[in-house]
C-alpha cells in the first residue's frame, strides 16, 4: 500500500467538502446566473488573456496537465572489484594498461567515469 495512511480519513476532508459546496453555489448578482466556480474559472481565463503570465500557467496546467520535471543525477557509486564481471574486469584492467585512471575526458568537457560500473 503506497501513500500516507492517514491520507483517506473523512476528518481530512471538511475543507475539500465546504469548497466544493461553495463553488457549486450561483454566484449572487451574476446575470447569467452561474456558479461561482464557472465565475472563478473565467476571471482566471481573463487574466490569462491579458497577459497574467501566473493565470496563463494555471490554466495551461489544468488543459493540458504539468509539464514532466527532468531530474539529473550524477553518482560516483564505484562498486568493489569482487563484484565486477569477467568482462568488466578485463576491460578495466585494458584501460589502466594504457594509462587510463579511470575516467574519460574529451576535449573541452569535465571528466566523466568509466562506463564499467
Amino acid at each position: 500500500m503506497a501513500g500516507n495512511a492517514n491520507s483517506g480519513s473523512k476528518r481530512d476532508k471538511l475543507v475539500r467538502d465546504a469548497l466544493i459546496l461553495a463553488a457549486k453555489r450561483v454566484h449572487e448578482g451574476d446575470p447569467q446566473g452561474r456558479t461561482k466556480l464557472t465565475v472563478a474559472a473565467a476571471n482566471i481565463m481573463e487574466l490569462a488573456v491579458n497577459g497574467d503570465l501566473a493565470a496563463f500557467k494555471e490554466v495551461a496546467d489544468r488543459i493540458d496537465g504539468k509539464s514532466p520535471q527532468s531530474l539529473d543525477v550524477t553518482t560516483t557509486y564505484e562498486r568493489p572489484i569482487e563484484e565486477l564481471s569477467d568482462v568488466e574486469l578485463a576491460a578495466f584492467i585494458a584501460r589502466r594498461s594504457q594509462g587510463s585512471t579511470g575516467t574519460s575526458t574529451e576535449k573541452g568537457s569535465k571528466a566523466k567515469p568509466d562506463p564499467v560500473h
